[in-house]
Order: C-alpha cells, then structure tokens, then sequence
C-alpha cells in the first residue's frame, strides 16, 4: 500500500491577498486594523502558523461585528492555521467558518482542507464526505489530482470499491504525482474483483515505477496462475524468486510448483513445491495435499507420506484423497502395514466412488497378502466388496480371494459365522466350511469347551465329502472330545469311524485311535476289549507318543494283573519301567508287588528295595514299606519285619499306613511270644484311632491276649478306662443300630440312612462304627444335595487320626468348600491334603486346588508358589500346566513382579488360540508398555495379529496399547488408523474395547485440532 503518498496537508497556495482596489471598503476599516490583518497574512503564508493565527484573531477582535469580506477571509486562515497546528478546536473552526461564510469563494478550499484532515486522522467516512463538497474542477490541478487520489484511498479504506475505483480512473492515466498509486490501487481493486484481465494491464503498466515496479511481478505471475497461463507462470516465476524477498519466495515457489504440476512437469515442480514446504510459515491442509501429492507424483515417496500423514484428519474429500495415495507411497516405500491401514481409511469414505472402490480391493487385497487378520478383516473386506460392487470386473477376483481365505485363516470363530450366512453355498463354499468348522472345533477342545466342540466337529461332518482326510480327523477329534466328558460308548464308536475312514491311515492319530479305544473300554470295565486296543498300539513299530506307550504297557499289566496272570502282568510292567516315560515309579511298584504273588519273596523285596533307592519322594515309598514288612512277616524274618514296620511308623505318623504298621507290630509281637509289647501296639492303635476297624480289631486282640494271660479282669479295666461298654447288650445295640443305617446307605436310600447315621452318632459318640456313619452320612448329604453339611461331616472324619477314609474325606471337604466358595477353608484343606497324598493323582488334584484356592483368595504370593508347585508335579496335563503359568504370571503381576510375570506369560503366550495364551500375550504387551519397550510394544501386537487368536478382546486390548504407543510417539495418523481399526473390525460393542477405543480416537482428533490452528483455503482436489 502507498498510504504514505497521500501527505494529508493542505498543499493549495494562498496566494489571494486583499486587493485594496476596494477603495470603498478603506472607509470601513481603519489602519491599526488593516495592518493587522496583512501582518497576519505574511506570518501564513511564511508558516508561522502560531504567530499568524494570534494576528488574525487580534484583527478579528478589533473589526468586531462588522461584516466584511476581508472578516471572512481572517476565519478561513485563522481556521486553517489551526489545522496546520493541528490544533483540537481546529475540525469546529473550520466547520465554523463553512456554516457562516457559504458564499465565501474560499469554502471550496475549506471543504477539501476538512477532508484532508479527516483523512490524515483515518476518518475516512468523513473525509469521504468533505471531498464529496469539493468542487474538484475550481481546485487547481495538483489539488484536484490530490483529492481524487485521497478521496478513492478513503472510498476503498470503507470498502466502497466501485467508487474509489472512479476516483482513481480520473487520474491513472493523467501525468500527476498520484499517477502510479492511483493505478495500483485501481489494479488491485480489479484484481480483488477478479477483473483479472482489468488488474493484469495495470501491474503490466507499473512494471518500470520506481515504487510499484518490484510489487507488480508479484500480482502478475499470481494473475497468470489464476488464469492457468502456467507456460506464463514458470517464465516469470523463476525470475521473480531471484529477487524476492524471503516472507514472499515461498508463495511464488508454491506458484511456481503447481504450475510445472499442472503441465504434469513433476520433476521441474518438485524443487519450487519442497522449498514451499521449507519456508512457509503456516502451511494449511491443502497445501501439505498439494506437496505431497507432487512429490507422490515425481517418486518421492518419503516426503509424500510426510505430507499426506499431516493432512488425514477430517471426514472430507482431502482426506480420502490423501489417504489412498499414502498408502500407494508405503507400497513404494515397502511399508506394507502402514499402506494397509491408509487404504483401509480410504475405503470409508465416500466422497469418491472410484477411489473407495479401488481402496477397497487394495485392503482387502493386501490384508490377504500379509496374512493380517486380527478381527478377519482379508474375509469381511472381500464380502464387503463383492456386496458393494457385484458388476465390478474384479468381482472374479475378489471372490478367488475369499475362497483362498476362507481356506487360510485362522480366525475361525469369525470366518465360519461369516460362513454361514452365505446363502448360496457352493462346493468352495462348503470346502471352505469343512475345513473352517474342524479347527474351530479344535479350538474349542483346546479351551476345554468339549460340547461346543463336538458341535463344530458336526457341521465339519456334513461337509466331509470334500476332503476326505479332514473328515477322518474330525472323527478322531469328535472321539476325544467324548472321551474328556467320559462318554466313553460314544468316544469309542467315533474312534473306530476314524479307523475305517478313507484317509485315516496316515495320520499320527491312527495309532493314537488304538491308544483311545483301549482306554475307552477300560473305563467302561471292559478288559478283555480294552487288552486287544493297548495290545495293537503297541505293537505298532513306532508310536507318536511315548508315555503313551509305556502307559498302555502299565494298562495291559493292570488287566493282567487284575486276571491273576502275574507272570504276564510282571512282563509288561517291566516293559512300561524300562521306557522311563510314564508312572516308571508306579511299573516297578507293581512289578514287585507282583513278584509276592507269584511266591517270589526274596525277589519281591529286592525289587521293592531297589524302588525305595530310585525313587524316595513316590508316594508309593510307605506303600512298598509296608509290603516289605509284610513280606518279611510272610517268610517268619520277624525282626527284619519289625525293623521295616518301625521305619514306617517313625516316618510319618499321617501315613495310610501309619496304623496298619502298629497292628503289624503287634502282630508280631505276639508271634515272638513278647505279649506286653505287643500290647503297647494294640493299645495306640485303639486309644490314637478311635472309631477306626483297626482300632475294632486291636481291642478284640488285646482282649485275646489277657484272656490267654487268665487276666480278663485288667481287661474290663481297660475298656471302662476307653468308656466302652463291654456288655453283650450295648455292644449288639451299637452293631444293630449302625447295620440298620449301612443296609439303607448301600441301597442308596439316603433319606432313611441320614436320620438313622445321625442318630447312631448321636447315642454312640464313642462307638465302634463311628468313623464309618460319619462318612456314609457325608456321602448322603452329598448326594442329596446337602453341601455345607456334607463338608462338615467329611472336615470331621478328616480330622479324625488316620483311617481308611481320611483323603477321600479331606479331598471331598475341600472340593466342596471350593464349590461353596470358602476358599480359605478349601486352601488349608488342599495343603493338608498335598501333605498326605497316597499316590500322584491325589497329589496334583491337591496342588491344583491349593493354588486356585489361593488365586481366588487373592492371596498372591501363595498362588504363585502354589502354581510353582503343580508346575513340578507328574502327569500334570498340558491344560493344567498352562493354567500353573497363568495364574503364577497373574500373581507376580500383582506383586510387581513385572520381569518374572513376563516370563512366566511368555511360557504359554506362544499359544494364542486358547484363552489363557491369549491373554498372556496381551500381558506381555502390557508389561513391554509399562516399561517403556515401545518397539517391542509394537513388534508383539504384529505378531499377536499374524497368529490369528479367536479371543478378540485381548487383540482388541492389544491394538488399544499401540494406538496409545503411537500417540505417545507423536504419530496422529498411525495412532488413528489403528484405533479406526479396531472400531472397524471389533465386532463385540459391549465389553468395553469399543468404548475405550472411541476415547482415544477423540484424544487423537483433539489432538489434531490443536495442531492445526491455520488458516483453511479451499482448493481443487487433485486427482491420480
């Protein structure tokens, strides 16, 4: 702008003085006055505007209220002296003098005198209305350049454009001082009406002004632009740029760029545009688009994505555009995983169909590619297009696809519901549903869901034509899921449907079938059936399990065993102990156990000798004690016997054979004629078991051994000392009243045996058959659905010294407290359980409930242990291992364990298809999180992605964790895509990973606002 020219003084000459031809005026003023008043002129026209403006008011005051011409001249200089001081009551003298003197010829003067002032005090308005009484044609001619000039600056300062664009047409083309800035002014009036045409042959005109020349170019290279005279535009642009300044060689490169763009002159546009980039200050969306888009265009991929990423923000036509050619750029730039995320953006928006449909295929396409399917989106992307565009040519295509990835995937839960709603099935269809619904099945019997197994297995079978082989295992596979809920009628008849089945015979478990079906009939008691299974699995030359193996030898000697075929039994138990894969401990046990049945006693007890030095921790260890003293019994060693029994009884007082090792004691003390300490014996027995039949049995043999003493008497005092009655009556009382209550238990009416056992207990708190009524009265209470006092009946028999019932009763109290939900009960019961396992079964069956009855107590660290512990035991299943590694990771977790927590997630994490894998996987991601391992953060979702799990939520969980890892690293598109992603494809709505994903996403958008605080200028989307 050239306000500056516009000097906003009166620039006029007075140069009228009073003629003094007037000699008839003399007669009115005398000399003292007209002195004055010429005193007064020669001061004004000197500019000694103070001295002269006193003057004329001293004449002023001395010609008082005469009325003369020359008086009226005295206010017009006496007001305009106060305009050049710029004094405050100079606006009202001049208008004083306007409104008194109108017919005074230096009015005119005064009105363009006030529209000056107005001006230079930037009140336009009213100078635009004091020029508007100036008669321009009686100024001179400098003056009247001046107020046409002053008078159009202030029509367009008020935004009245039309009529300061008259104002300076009447003096742009005349040779005077305002020439040039009135031409400028009216070229950009033309140029803001878009009278490009009008604008451009001003700026043409000022090329060579001295003021104007080096603005001009500016407009006239935007003016080309404008009128896509891009041939134009890189003529002059280049040369203009040389000698911009810096705040305007960014606009002209920008210009520049999008010029050579248009001529699709990509690689001359890139320099201009990028040096855009570089020196603009605020860059708005349309400009990154642009940017990108030329970089897109000459190959530079990395700066086209840098650009694009800024842009993606909205919902419009920019950021579909934007989205669809970053993801070409990562394909460039080999990012294929980014690429997927921008097509898959793309592919929302509809602003453009073409684009939407191609984004579409793409996704879809290369989702299939990269094997990336965390929420099936390769399966549903295709669907979705071959709904969306049926006569698209590549529908053939896309269709292929489907069927290829309805055959890959391993998101089966997902596929097979999107499966099923194919209404027209055809033969890939259904290919595609056999294959889909045999690995959902065995998802399901991973996670133990047998029944839903069992289901999928089913609708596997209604297509099994298609694959012969698949319908083969998913018979073996429907077998073992009957087998796991002990339908072992059914379990056996799908086993030999696989056998038979075409295909079958070469799959690994053809030979498990055999394995299956033996175990299948042994549960059902059928031997002889069962013999022929184990015998033909291991015959087999080579067998996919060797546990399994030794455990078929171990099943075949027990049947053996059981048929009283020893030699035979002795045969393969030593065939299980020598593989040392399963239960070698319980193999040699039962090896030397056999060995007494076959009359071998030595042998019996070298074997059982050389079990105890192989295996000291077995819980067999008291049982082959207690066989070798009875061995040692057996062939009259009474003092080897003794030894061994003690061994036992010193051992552990809570062994089962804790009191079976004191009457064999007593036993053969009576044998050595040593009555008093055979005596001792009995006695611990009957005082430290009350209840129990040993206890029964011993007071009948101390009874024996004071009547062969003749000392009966000592023996009434010793049983009134017990509180036994040792009458005939009392004693068939207490046999009668307990047979009564057994006879109803074992005919299973419980409703007659609770009353009976209770009232037994109740008039023999100290009888004979007391430990037997309180667990057959537990039993009923059980079975009728009396839980709590079905527990308080097994804790007591628990409780009660060791007997024949005691872990079968502690096992019932504390599985049933566990069901009841006392866990801390149930806890100390499992520990004491563990502590007095008989064999491995109860031992894992203890530990299993030890930690989950801690894990539900919230009692951490004794979870942990305990899982540490089950995670030791023998014959723990994989399900049961996996669970010991949960609930362990869980614990350490909530101890702030995070090192040891991951370890022990990354033991099972490596096995997402089943629950617990899944979440440990997710967890792993957590912890990475929480310990700021970003990249290893995003390395584990990827890879929790590629390994397909059918739990979603911990995916969904997971991809969360990224998009919050991205927002954290600044980068607003990646964290964007990821969350659409999951809002996208997370099918559930209700679990919360939805709600928390719509969070994010309005984090990142607010985000994103933040940061684009810059103006926004429409600008024509560019297309491929």
């Amino acid at each position: 702008m050239v306000k500056n020219l516009a000097k906003g003084c009166v620039s006029f000459l007075f140069f009228v003085i009073v003629s003094y031809s007037g000699i008839g005026q003399t007669t009115q003023i005398n000399r003292s006055e007209e002195r004055l008043y010429r005193e007064a002129l020669e001061l004004f026209e000197k500019e000694k505007y103070a001295s002269a403006q006193h003057l004329f008011e001293e004449y002023l005051s001395a010609v008082g209220s005469k009325n003369t011409m020359q008086k009226g001249n005295a206010e017009f200089y006496k007001a305009m002296c106060g305009v050049h001081l710029e004094n405050r009551d100079a606006e009202r003298e001049v208008r004083s003098f306007v409104m008194h003197y109108p017919e005074n010829q230096k009015v005119n003067y005064a009105n363009f005198a006030l529209g000056n002032l107005y001006y230079k005090q930037k009140k336009y308005a009213d100078a635009v209305y004091w020029y508007g009484r100036v008669e321009t044609n009686a100024l001179g001619f400098n003056d009247k350049c001046e107020c046409f000039f002053k008078r159009g600056l202030s029509y367009y300062y008020i935004n009245k454009k039309d009529l300061a664009a008259q104002s300076f047409a009447a003096i742009k083309d005349v040779d005077n001082k305002y020439s040039s800035p009135a031409t400028y002014y009216y070229s950009q009036i033309a140029y803001e009406e878009k009278n490009y045409a009008t604008a451009l042959k001003g700026f043409t005109v000022l090329l060579n002004d001295e003021s104007f020349g080096p603005i001009a170019p500016y407009y006239i290279v935007q003016i080309y632009y404008i009128q896509r005279n891009y041939e134009k535009v890189i003529e002059q642009g280049p040369k203009l740029l040389e000698s911009s300044t810096q705040s305007r060689s960014a606009e002209i490169s920008r210009l520049i760029g999008e010029s050579y763009y248009r001529l699709k002159m990509y690689p001359e546009a890139l320099p201009y545009i990028n040096r855009y980039a570089d020196e603009a200050k605020n860059i708005t969306r349309e400009d990154s688009y642009l940017i990108g888009f030329i970089n897109f265009k000459a190959n530079n991929h990395k700066k086209a994505v840098e650009s694009f990423e800024r842009i993606v923000s909205g919902d419009d036509s920019l950021s579909q555009n934007a989205y669809y050619h970053l993801a070409y750029s990562q394909m460039q730039l080999d990012a294929k995983q980014k690429a997927l995320q921008a097509f898959g953006m793309a592919s929302k928006m509809s602003f453009d169909k073409d684009i939407q449909e191609d984004a579409l295929f793409n996704f879809a396409k290369l989702t299939f590619e990269l094997n990336y399917n965390p929420f099936n989106e390769a399966i549903t992307a295709f669907n979705s297009y071959i709904e969306k565009y049926p006569n698209s040519p590549r529908v053939d295509d896309a269709y292929e696809y489907l069927m290829i990835a309805y055959t890959n995937t391993k998101n089966y839960k997902a596929a097979l519901e999107s499966l099923q709603k194919i209404k027209k099935q055809d033969v890939k269809t259904k290919s595609a549903i056999q294959r889909v619904a045999y690995y959902r099945g065995l998802e399901q019997f991973q996670n133990l869901n047998f029944k839903d197994a069992i289901a999928s297995f089913d609708l596997s079978l209604e297509n099994s034509s298609y694959n012969h082989t698949l319908g083969a295992l998913t018979k073996y596979w429907k077998g073992e899921s009957f087998y796991r809920l002990e339908d072992y009628d059914s379990a056996q008849r799908l086993y030999g449907e696989f056998l038979l089945a075409a295909g079958a015979f070469d799959q690994s478990e053809y030979k498990l079938a055999h394995y299956g079906l033996g175990y299948s009939a042994f549960k059902q008691k059928k031997y002889d059936e069962s013999m022929v299974w184990f015998r033909k699995y291991t015959s087999f030359q080579e067998v996919p399990s060797k546990p399994a193996l030794a455990d078929a030898y171990n099943r075949i000697a027990d049947i053996l065993f059981f048929e009283r075929k020893y030699w035979l039994a002795i045969e393969n138990y030593d065939k299980a102990y020598a593989l040392n894969a399963s239960d070698p401990d319980y193999a040699l046990y039962q090896r030397s156990f056999a060995l007494g049945l076959v009359d071998r006693p030595e042998r019996k007890i070298e074997s059982m000798n050389t079990f105890l030095q192989k295996y000291p921790k077995s819980p067999l260890v008291d049982d082959a004690l207690f066989e070798i003293g009875r061995t040692y019994t057996q062939i009259e060693q009474f003092d080897k016997a003794e030894e061994t029994f003690q061994k036992l009884v010193d051992k552990n007082k809570g062994s089962n054979y804790y009191i079976k090792a004191l009457v064999e004691l007593g036993l053969i003390n009576v044998n050595k004629n040593d009555d008093d300490k055979a005596l001792e014996y009995y006695k611990r027995v009957v005082e430290d078991f009350p209840g129990t039949n040993e206890a029964k049995n011993s007071l009948l043999a101390i009874k024996e051994i004071y009547v062969d003493k003749n000392d009966v008497d000592s023996y009434f005092t010793y049983a009134q000392k017990l509180g036994k009655d040792v009458s005939l009556g009392m004693a068939e009382k207490d046999s009668l009243m307990y047979s009564a209550s057994e006879r109803a238990y074992l005919a299973n009416d419980c409703a007659k045996a609770i009353p009976g056992f209770k009232k037994y207990i109740a008039t023999f708190p100290n009888g004979d058959f007391l430990l037997n009524s309180y667990f057959y009265l537990a039993d009923c209470q059980e079975r009728s659905g009396n839980l709590g006092d079905a527990a308080t009946a097994y804790k007591y028999v628990s409780e009660m010294p060791k007997n024949q019932f005691s872990e079968v009763s502690l096992k019932k109290y504390a599985n049933i407290s566990f069901g009841l939900k006392n866990y801390k009960e149930a806890l100390a019961a499992y520990e004491k359980l563990e502590v007095n396992a008989e064999n491995k079964s109860t031992l894992l069956e203890a530990r299993v409930g030890m930690m989950r009855s801690a894990n539900e107590e919230k009692l951490l660290q004794q979870a942990a242990d305990g899982a540490t512990k089950l995670l030791s035991t023998e014959k723990a299943s994989a399900e049961l291992l996996r669970e010991a590694h949960y609930v362990k990771a869980k614990s350490l977790y909530g101890l702030g364990d995070l090192d040891g927590a991951s370890a022990e997630f990354a033991q099972i994490a490596t096995n997402v298809r089943t629950k617990e894998g899944a979440e440990a996987k997710f967890m792993k991601i957590q912890i990475s999180y929480q310990q700021k391992k970003l990249d290893a953060v995003e390395k584990e979702v990827f890879e929790f992605a590629d390994m397909n799990t059918p739990f979603q939520y911990w995916i969904g969980k997971s991809f969360l964790i990224l998009g919050r890892l991205y927002m954290d690293k600044n980068d607003a598109f990646q964290a964007k895509a990821t969350i659409q992603s999951v809002l996208d494809g997370y099918s559930v709505k209700d679990d919360g990973v939805v709600d928390e994903a719509n969070k994010l996403l309005k984090e990142i958008e607010e985000i994103e606002k933040a940061k684009q605080n810059v103006q926004q200028a429409p600008v024509e989307v560019i297309q491929k």
